[in-house]
């Protein structure tokens, strides 16, 4: 048997009423005429492999086509009550041809369920018909009920947004409109229901995609196919009436009876039975540029499989009857849990992409079906580090549903936003740092509404993959900066992030009273300026460093007292990976480097589960820093005491003192006064600076103290040391007297 092998220029992945024509031929041409027709998707369009040529193929859906008998008896609108258009139903009734006879007895039935009524039912007596419907309906007339309507436990209906409200949408009836399109292309007085004259150039059009002239005008396409919606903008002219091919319009509800529902009870939530179409879930405004918050109350989004190799009709109903997408433990709710199964490969296989589209309001309150893009199927093993937020996430969303300031919505979006990239395309430094920063961004926005977090029950985020950081970073100093500054704590595990968010010592909950977040003294930053909020955290920790520490499982401000070991030293320590380099300081001095990125970057890293970072540090690279840097760095330390080598004893220990007025000075723009302060503190050390005075404006004075919110590894502290004293404890050279009074810094 020769096989031929057709190219449906017509048939393509957008708009949807070209998607659903595609599935239309293979389904038709598999049941009618060739069960072993196969299809599959190709440059943008469906490719049919079949044992019909060409002249075959036309003339089968001229002269042969049954069409599947599509009726909505409890819709207005309908044909089936006085007032309806009867352009339609009235020709097929009166029709004797063999290929309608189907859908004479379909239009029989629903004359008899609705008998002598003369207007469409309403409420109960809806749903006593659809019930009726529902349990006498089989075979074809069946699988179209399943795709338009689903009846849940309570007896109630829910409707599947792909065929509107149960096979209209609006006043627009598509069985009405169906079965006039079907009489202006097939004769249904004539004995054998053949095409009619003009039909055979519209089913071209609609099969090869060959220019179609003439077309009728004024007829309702519904939300299938936008372009061809009329109105201003439309597609013929800046304001046009819409142009129809009957043949799009019959292929289109045709492709969409393999779309059949089922209910589904969402056992882990406490949402109600709900209709269940597949591929089917909210919708989100996320993922597309026209995106905006109204359109997350649409209908629902709907993500269209597509597959490269050749498949028959009954894998592409298995497919669709499954709709399965999968996530390891929970279930496919919205737009990120479905980039989510994708790109984890938790799809049906053979499916090579998906084609999202929304059932959106556009076009006044017309809802249409729009192309929110192409998403194909790839494994991205990296997509798991999602997982540690998706409770979180989830929580934040259900928070938020309702009367949610702005602010908060936005973060969502964007978040929402920062997920869907993670799973599509190349994965990025850039992308996962769009992460970390959208997530720390909405959780520090909770803590802006302090009551609503509180009354939600919102939690800290907590990211326990560590992997993040190995995926994020891009080689920058702003994301080497950041993640040093984020994961700094006092030498007893509490970290940095307590003078941001209203955390317990564990970082599990936030603190919080009856109606609201407590916010205590220690909530300093504001998370809005790098450099004011480096310079209260230090001036917090220095007053820390003076009380001691605190006990494990205290909160900053609840502190008891352990035995102060801590004195004398600047209780900021940093953690592997994440210490400073001289070279990245040096370019935050000089203003190189991007603050409100850094910050942005560093709210997200804050939320890192340090303990489970083994991430070893990585040797950095010693460039030159202002020696002023490395004056006040070596009287900030975090320890109290530094191992160094002398010529004369291989190996001493030197304490440096914290002293709080040396940092008071130097925030308060007074850089030469602190200047003097540390060398007497490096003299009084047993140390001998090679430098004598420092001089520069308030501006560095403030941008100095700010860069010791960074930390350095011990030995990064050691090169300064080096850089600044001299070695040896003895008295100074006449010329290393005259070197020091010319090593002046600014």
């Amino acid at each position: 048997m020769t096989t031929h092998t057709h190219q449906l220029s017509g048939c393509a992945p957008t708009p949807l009423a070209w998607y659903l024509k595609g599935l239309a031929v293979l389904k038709l041409v598999g049941e009618q005429a060739d069960p072993s027709a196969r299809a599959y998707w190709k440059d943008e369009c469906l490719w049919l492999s079949t044992k019909l040529d060409r002249q075959a193929l036309e003339a089968f859906f001229l002269h042969q086509y049954q069409p599947t008998p599509l009726i909505a008896p409890w819709n207005g609108g309908s044909g089936f009550y006085p007032k309806d258009n009867q352009d339609g139903i009235a020709p097929l009734t009166q029709s004797t041809a063999a290929r309608l006879s189907s859908y004479r007895a379909a239009i029989a039935a629903g004359k008899a369920m609705v008998g002598n009524a003369t207007e469409r039912p309403e409420k109960q007596a809806k749903e006593d018909l659809l019930r009726k419907c529902r349990h006498e309906w089989r075979g074809t007339l069946g699988q179209w009920f399943e795709a338009a309507v689903v009846l849940v436990g309570d007896g109630g209906a829910q409707y599947p947004a792909l065929l509107g409200t149960g096979g209209n949408d609006g006043r627009l009836d598509f069985t009405n409109n169906f079965m006039q399109r079907l009489t202006e292309i097939l004769d249904p007085l004539d004995p054998e229901a053949r095409g009619r004259p003009d039909a055979q150039g519209q089913l071209q059009g609609a099969l090869w995609g060959t220019p179609v002239p003439g077309l009728p005008s004024k007829r309702a396409v519904g939300q299938f196919f936008p372009g061809a919606a009329g109105g201003a903008n439309g597609t013929n002219g800046f304001s046009a009436e819409s142009l129809s091919n009957a043949w799009d319009f019959i292929l289109m509800l045709e492709g969409a009876v393999l779309f059949a529902s089922s209910a589904v009870r969402r056992m882990e939530s406490k949402e109600p039975v709900q209709a269940s179409a597949p591929f089917a879930v909210r919708a989100g405004a996320a993922g597309y540029g026209t995106a905006t918050a109204s359109e997350e109350g649409a209908r629902g989004e709907q993500w269209m499989p597509l597959w490269d190799q050749a498949a028959t009709l009954k894998e592409v109903r298995h497919v669709i009857a499954e709709g399965r997408l999968q996530l390891p433990k929970s279930q496919i709710r919205r737009p990120t849990d479905v980039a989510r199964a994708i790109a984890r490969l938790g799809v049906s296989r053979g499916i090579s992409a998906f084609q999202r589209f929304g059932y959106i309001e556009r076009n006044g309150q017309a809802n249409l079906a729009t192309p929110l893009g192409r998403w194909p199927v790839v494994f991205r093993p990296e997509v798991q580090l999602l997982d540690d937020v998706e409770r979180w996430v989830d929580d934040a969303r259900m928070a938020l549903r309702e009367n949610a300031p702005a602010t908060l919505r936005a973060a969502l979006r964007n978040l929402d936003e920062a997920i869907l990239a993670c799973t599509r395309g190349a994965s990025t430094p850039p992308t996962w740092q769009k992460l970390l920063i959208a997530l720390g961004s909405l959780e520090h926005g909770f803590v802006g509404s302090p009551r609503l977090a509180a009354d939600k029950g919102i939690k800290p985020l907590r990211l326990t993959n560590p992997d993040r950081i190995r995926l994020a970073n891009d080689g920058s100093a702003e994301f080497r900066l950041a993640l040093a500054f984020a994961g700094q704590h006092d030498g007893k595990g509490f970290s940095i992030r307590e003078h941001f968010l209203p955390v317990d010592g564990s970082g599990r909950a936030f603190l919080a009273s009856d109606s609201s977040l407590r916010l205590g003294p220690d909530i300093v930053c504001k998370g809005r300026n790098l450099e004011k909020d480096a310079l209260a955290l230090l001036q917090r920790r220095i007053v820390h460093s003076q009380r001691g520490p605190r006990k494990e499982g205290k909160a900053l401000g609840e502190s008891s007292h352990d035995e102060d070991d801590q004195a004398g030293a600047l209780p900021l320590h940093g953690r592997p990976p994440g210490f400073a380099s001289p070279g990245d300081v040096a370019a935050f001095l000089g203003r190189e480097t991007d603050d409100a990125y850094i910050l942005s970057l560093a709210k997200g890293l804050m939320a890192l589960d340090w303990a489970r970072v083994s991430t070893p540090g990585r040797a950095l690279p010693q460039e030159n820093v202002p020696a002023v840097y490395a004056l006040f760095r070596l009287t900030h330390l975090p320890w109290k005491t530094l191992k160094v080598e002398h010529a004369a004893d291989n190996a001493a220990k030197v304490e440096i003192r914290l002293d709080p007025a040396i940092f008071a000075r130097l925030a308060g723009g007074d850089l030469q006064g602190a200047a003097q302060v540390a060398l007497r503190r490096l003299r009084a050390s047993g140390l001998r600076p090679k430098m004598t005075l420092a001089t520069g404006d308030s501006a560095f004075a403030r941008r100095l103290a700010a860069s010791l919110a960074f930390p350095i590894g011990m030995g990064t502290a050691l090169d300064l040391l080096k850089l600044v004293t001299h070695p040896e404890k003895n008295e100074p050279t006449e010329l290393e007297k005259l070197e020091e009074a010319q090593c002046l810094s600014n």
